[in-house]
This record gives C-alpha cells, structure tokens and sequence, in this order.
C-alpha cells in the first residue's frame, strides 16, 4: 500500500495519466445515470446530446476513485484526514493536457460540471508514454538507469557549465517547457524554430519588462536581444499578447538565423554550447544544424517530464542568481523569471483609499480627477519593483498614467513623492504601513531615492511630464523639471534644478 496517512508519495505524472487513460476507456455511465446520483440535471454541451444514453461519461470523484485504486493508493489520499490536495492536483493536471491534446471531451463547454469522455482511441499515446517511463527509469532490459546521470549533468551544467550569458538556462527551460507540454505525446526531435519562439517570449519579458541585463560581458548584448532590438527597436510600449503576428514572426527568424543558425560558417551558438562540460558526452541530445532541430536521446524525454518540477525550479533559482551578479540592484528576480507576464492587475482598493482620504489631483500635472477618471500609477514602473507597495502608488488622470506606461518620472518628483507620503501615511492605513517596512523616517525617505537611482541605473527611461509649475496641491507646487525627459546627463541636472536638491535627504547622486 502506498501513500500512508493519506498522503500521495509523488507518483511520476505519466504514471497518473496512464490510469486516467485506463479509466476513460472502460465502461463508464450514460448521463441520466450520472443526474440520477447527482441529484441534479445537466444541460448538454454542442455535438454532445446524442450521446446522452450511452456509457461513456464518466464522473470527476468516480476517476478519482478509480485512478487512487490504479496506482494501489491508500484511499485515505480520498478522504478528509488526508495530508493534502497533491493528488486531487496531479489528477486534474493530467486532465488538462489529455484535453488539450484531443483525448478528453466534455459534457458541456464550461467544464463546470466535471463529466468526461475519451474522445478518441489513445493507444499509441499509451505505448510512448510507457516507453517514455522505460527510459526515464532503466526499465528496459539490459538498459542502465540513466536517470541518476541524467540529473547530475543537468545540475552541473546549469550550476558550473562556462556561461558568459544565459543561453543555458533558456535553452534548458525551452526543453522542459516542450515535454511538458506535449508530455507522452512529446517526439524527440525539437525543430530550431520553437526553441527561438521560446527565446523570443523568455529574453522579450526580460529585456522589455523588466530590463535585465543577460551578459557578464558589459560592452556586449546576447544575439538574442540584439535580434529582439533590431525588430522592436529600443522601447517597446505593446504587451506581449498583443504584438502583431508579423513583428513576432520576423523576430523568431531572426533569432533562428542568428542564434540557432549558421552565420559566418559557424554552428549554433546555443545547441552545440550546453551540453558542452565536462564529460557529458551529447548526454542529453544530437544537434544537426542542416535540418534545424535537435533529437532528444532515448530516455530524456521521460527524465524531463517526470521530474519537470525539481528541474524547473533548479532553473530559476540557477538562472536568477547569475543575473544578480551582474543586475545588482534589481530586486524580485525570482518572481520575474518564474511569473514574466505581461502587466499587474486592477487595484480599486487604492483608488478608493487615496480618493477617500481627500487626493483629488493627478501627481503629475495637478489637474483634478474623480473616481471615474481616477488611474493608479506606479511612480517607480512596477516591472522594476514588482510589487505593490503603497509608497510607490499615486492617483494620476488618465493622460498621465498612460502617457508615462512604464517609465520613471523626473529626478525632481522623487521628493514630491516624499512629502505626499508623510502627508497622507496617517490618513491611507496601507501606506503608513508600507513606509514603516521601509524603515523609520529618515531612512525611507533615502531610501525612495535609492530605489530610484538604482531603477534608472538599470536602464529604465523618464518620463517628462506635466504643465511648468504645475502640481498637486500637497506637493507645494513642484512640477516636472525642463529637460527630465532626456535621462542620463539631463536627468541629473533637472534634479539639481528642481525641489529635490533643497533637501539632502533626497540627494540621489
């Protein structure tokens, strides 16, 4: 018996979806069976009512059931004095990737009513995923456990593989990505060009979000970003979601003729370099560049699926302490490369705490704004922070929050943002709270203009925004410094004209 306790000891994926396949495939419940033990109707989804009487749905606590009886689980995994949720997870998981490859039908479009149906036969998705656990665990005759080997080259090249850039980590998490993805369905060979559209998506986050530098070599740019560059230029306002197939199209291209191809003669700077080390001896793959694709060698594929996990984290965690050596000042990096979407979420409830507590005045320009015209702007861009903190929250209208996006205001607006905190910290809860994170008085207020040195260090541009002395009304005044707008140079003697350089508290350079 296993999973004592109630517990479900991490059984590998496949395994789960193997008994997932076995149960849709054998006799299941014709619906009104199913309403009959439910105690309740339910409506039929498109293309599915003519076979409403036929045995083949099958109910989500009846697989469950069926499945913990498969894998021989103590069925306490079922019950309320179970340790946890893993194998009601592990269970959906599998679902998911049956449904999203053709195999799961359901009762109706919003799956709300967790009734299933096999599809289609799945024979052949049956004997690869075998054969994808036979590699993963040496259980072919006659066949070592590669698995263990398998683990310490991908740990080793990821935690001492030469690295002057982050190549390995990309290339490595575009591999797990992929049988992920297609899990026992996965082929071994993986063409060139969907290793460069998950560069593409990877380095665009990175460099267009968030502004991380990818090399130790400070005078040089990865390929993949200089490709990125040349197609988006160097500020990019669109969301990733929203970039026109053609823009997407020509950067994966180039990406695939200048990363993944073979310019000058050369072979490919990513697939040949990973597996590179130290005895590993093409442990992984075989490249071949004429053809563009890489073959996963016998066993990988299971290795990678049933221990995507661990090896996902081993990613993150390796590829995010490269970059703060040489991106020292950018905090969250973890969050970033883990998550790496597109934007923050609505935020009514500060909204409605700055308005509540008498700010009725955009920051930028002092014009008046209400609750219907009223944005919540990050003063420095929450793709740096990655955070919600309180501090770093003001009321803008609409032409400023999205005429700044995700930029940083002049040098001289940071003490604006000092003195409208001290003012407000007693009357907004959450935002006294979060400068009391930042330290006692004399030091958030520092330390505003640390983070926003630090920011513009990593490359971020500002913004020149609002009327010559024009400003909101607890900020006395204060309004975008001429010239801001330039950075660098510029920036810094806009900061020493404007309010900022009456107080040395707030002295950033």
């Amino acid at each position: 018996m296993r999973g004592g306790r109630g517990t479900f000891d991490g059984i590998p994926p496949d395994a789960v979806m193997l008994c997932i396949i076995r149960v849709l495939r054998s006799r299941g419940s014709s619906i009104p069976e199913i309403e009959a033990g439910r105690g309740r109707g339910y409506p039929a989804g498109r293309g599915q009512r003519e076979l409403r009487g036929r045995r083949v749905w099958h109910a989500r606590e009846g697989i469950d059931r069926a499945v913990a009886g498969c894998l021989r689980l103590d069925r306490r995994v079922l019950g309320r004095d179970r340790a946890d949720n893993s194998f009601q997870t592990s269970v959906t998981r599998q679902l998911v990737r049956l449904r999203k490859m053709g195999y799961i039908a359901d009762w109706n479009p919003g799956r709300r009513y967790r009734i299933h149906r096999l599809s289609r036969p799945a024979g052949s998705l049956e004997g690869r995923i075998r054969d994808g656990m036979k590699g993963a665990q040496g259980a072919r005759p006659g066949m070592r456990d590669r698995g263990p080997a398998l683990m310490r080259d991908f740990v080793w090249i990821l935690r001492h593989g030469h690295k002057d850039g982050t190549y390995k980590f990309a290339l490595a998490r575009a591999l797990l990505d992929y049988c992920n993805k297609h899990g026992g369905e996965a082929r071994p060979e993986i063409p060139y060009r969907y290793l460069a559209s998950k560069f593409f998506e990877y380095y665009w986050h990175q460099e267009y979000r968030f502004r991380m530098r990818q090399t130790s070599k400070t005078k040089r740019q990865l390929v993949v970003v200089r490709a990125i560059r040349d197609v988006f230029g160097e500020e990019c306002g669109t969301r990733f979601g929203r970039i026109p197939a053609d823009k997407r199209g020509e950067a994966v291209k180039q990406i695939l003729d200048r990363a993944f191809g073979t310019e000058r003669g050369k072979t490919s700077i990513v697939v040949h370099r990973f597996q590179n080390v130290r005895g590993s001896g093409g442990r992984f793959y075989d490249a071949y560049d004429r053809e563009k694709i890489l073959r996963l060698r016998p066993g990988v594929i299971g290795f990678l699926c049933g221990n995507y996990e661990v090896l996902m984290r081993s990613v993150v965690m390796e590829w995010a302490k490269y970059l703060e050596g040489i991106n020292g000042s950018l905090p969250r990096l973890v969050a970033k490369l883990e998550r790496g979407h597109d934007g923050r979420g609505p935020l009514p409830g500060v909204r409605r705490a700055h308005l509540g507590a008498g700010i009725g005045e955009c920051f930028y320009c002092g014009g008046a704004v209400g609750p219907g015209g009223a944005e919540v702007d990050h003063f420095i861009p929450w793709s740096y922070m990655f955070s919600d903190d309180w501090w770093n929250m003001v009321i803008s209208c609409r032409a400023c929050g999205r005429g700044k996006g995700n930029r940083l205001p002049p040098a001289g607006r940071v003490a604006d943002l000092a003195r409208r905190n001290a003012e407000y910290a007693g009357r907004i809860g959450p935002l006294g709270a979060s400068l009391v994170q930042l330290g006692p008085r004399a030091g958030w207020e520092g330390e505003i203009g640390r983070r926003y040195r630090l920011c513009l260090e990593q490359g971020f541009a500002v913004w020149g925004a609002g009327r010559p002395g024009a400003g909101p009304r607890h900020a006395g005044g204060s309004g975008a410094p001429a010239g801001a707008a330039r950075g660098g140079d510029a920036g810094r003697a806009a900061h020493t004209s404007g309010g900022a350089a009456r107080d040395p508290r707030f002295a950033i350079w």
